[in-house]
């Protein structure tokens, strides 16, 4: 059994402590466990209880409501949304709150059911944008805390390639309209696609044509492609600031090839290695669909 505490509730349900705190002593929200000396700890039960409270708040529920329910009416309530049709309200951390749910108790059922009402009401771009992005980087911290074993994580991120992935192969029929041509990789080391499959998605649908390479493309290998087949633009995305002296290798060849390099990278990377890469770096996908 996993155990939590109240700060990584915090981290993971996005409410903060002290409301937690309060949540339980007013309204029984939660019913932590006590440690031999004495300290509070929450299991999974307990976990998904908060998340469902929070959830379920995006709807209008009042904390002081919902604190008195017992899980299986909670359940129900839950239920009763993922099946309700849409409505033009936003419900984002519903949605973020449910598919954490659904990784942690590895029910496919439950994210099919989320990530399809999330995808009716807001479109891919957007599902990314608002409700993916965040939930991996909660999941991240979750994993990094070791409050999530590394198959959750797995499960959660392969369902959400899955999603996107159709969504691809439902635009194979697009008509090219651009002259521009883009070569889409992640550098060698470099295994975290999602970005790169989304921006793979944004390219087609504007009707750009895309040559996907996916993840750990060695330099040689990515010579090799560049010297057979023509690219205009090229995009990657660096996480790892310690492949800072590759990245540069990466950079040359594209500016040997007179390809334009585009490099999605946080602020804390684009710091690192401004100085030593010429190239245009994109903070988000707006930046990208601004320039195709």
């Amino acid at each position: 059994m996993k155990v939590f505490t109240i700060a990584q509730l915090e981290k993971f349900s996005g409410i903060k402590a002290h409301t937690i705190r309060i949540w339980e002593q007013r309204y029984n929200a939660l019913q932590p466990n006590r440690s031999e000396g004495n300290t509070r700890y929450y299991d999974n039960n307990q976990l998904r209880r908060l998340l469902n409270i929070v959830s379920l708040m995006e709807y209008n529920y009042k904390p002081s409501k919902l604190g008195v329910l017992s899980d299986e009416d909670l359940f129900q309530l839950v239920e009763k949304h993922l099946i309700s049709s849409q409505t033009k309200d936003s419900h984002t951390e519903f949605y973020i709150s449910q598919l954490i749910a659904a990784g942690i108790e590895y029910n496919e059922e439950l994210f099919h059911t989320v990530f399809g009402n999330a995808l009716k009401e807001k479109g891919l771009k957007e599902v990314y944008m608002e409700i993916i992005y965040p939930l991996l980087v909660r999941v991240g911290y979750m994993w990094t805390q070791d409050s999530l074993i590394a198959t959750q994580e797995h499960f959660i991120s392969n369902l959400i390639k899955q999603k996107i992935y159709c969504a691809i192969e439902q635009m194979s029929n697009k008509e090219v309209v651009s002259d521009k041509s883009w070569l889409l990789f992640l550098p060698e080391n470099e295994f975290h696609e999602l970005g790169l499959l989304i921006a793979s998605y944004v390219l087609k649908s504007t009707g750009q044509k895309v040559c996907f390479l996916g993840s750990n493309v060695p330099l040689e290998a990515l010579r090799n492609t560049v010297d057979e087949v023509y690219f205009s633009d090229a995009l990657t995305f660096v996480v790892h600031t310690t492949l800072g002296s590759e990245i540069v290798g990466y950079e040359k060849l594209m500016k040997e090839k007179n390809i334009k390099l585009f490099i999605g990278a946080g602020e804390f990377t684009k710091r690192q290695l401004d100085g030593e890469i010429n190239c245009t770096w994109l903070s988000n996908l707006s930046e990208l669909e601004q320039y195709v």
